[in-house]
């Protein structure tokens, strides 16, 4: 896997990732979804998620645990753009969108809200 390094807030990757946080119906064209921060992106490595794209600010020590198609080296900047966070974690990676499930014919559903 090749690091590619993005300092560009206007670099096309950037735009692209802002966009598919910004338009839900984009995500759902694209079928793909950022997940932001350190525990989550492990979590993806854990359970052999496939992630399409990893991002990592420059300057933090990250391994990917499991397989990786692209490794983008952001600069802060870029990362606070594309996460939409004033303080992003410095890791976040692009994955697939999981499949919606219909809900319909379920006996039973548990809905937790502001646990």
């Amino acid at each position: 896997m090749q690091e590619k390094t993005v300092e560009s807030l206007q670099h096309p990757k950037v735009k692209y990732l802002v966009r598919l946080r910004k338009e839900k119906i984009f995500r759902r064209e694209e079928k793909k979804v950022l997940i932001t921060g350190y525990k989550m992106v492990e979590e993806l490595f854990q359970k052999k998620i496939e992630v399409e794209a990893l991002f990592v600010e420059k300057n933090f020590d990250f391994q990917a645990r499991g397989a990786c198609k692209e490794k983008y080296l952001l600069s802060k900047e870029a990362l606070k753009k594309i996460t939409g966070v004033v303080e992003p974690e410095p890791v976040a990676a692009l994955v697939p969108l999981p499949d919606f499930v219909d809900l319909g014919k379920a006996s039973r559903i548990l809905v937790l809200d502001s646990l």
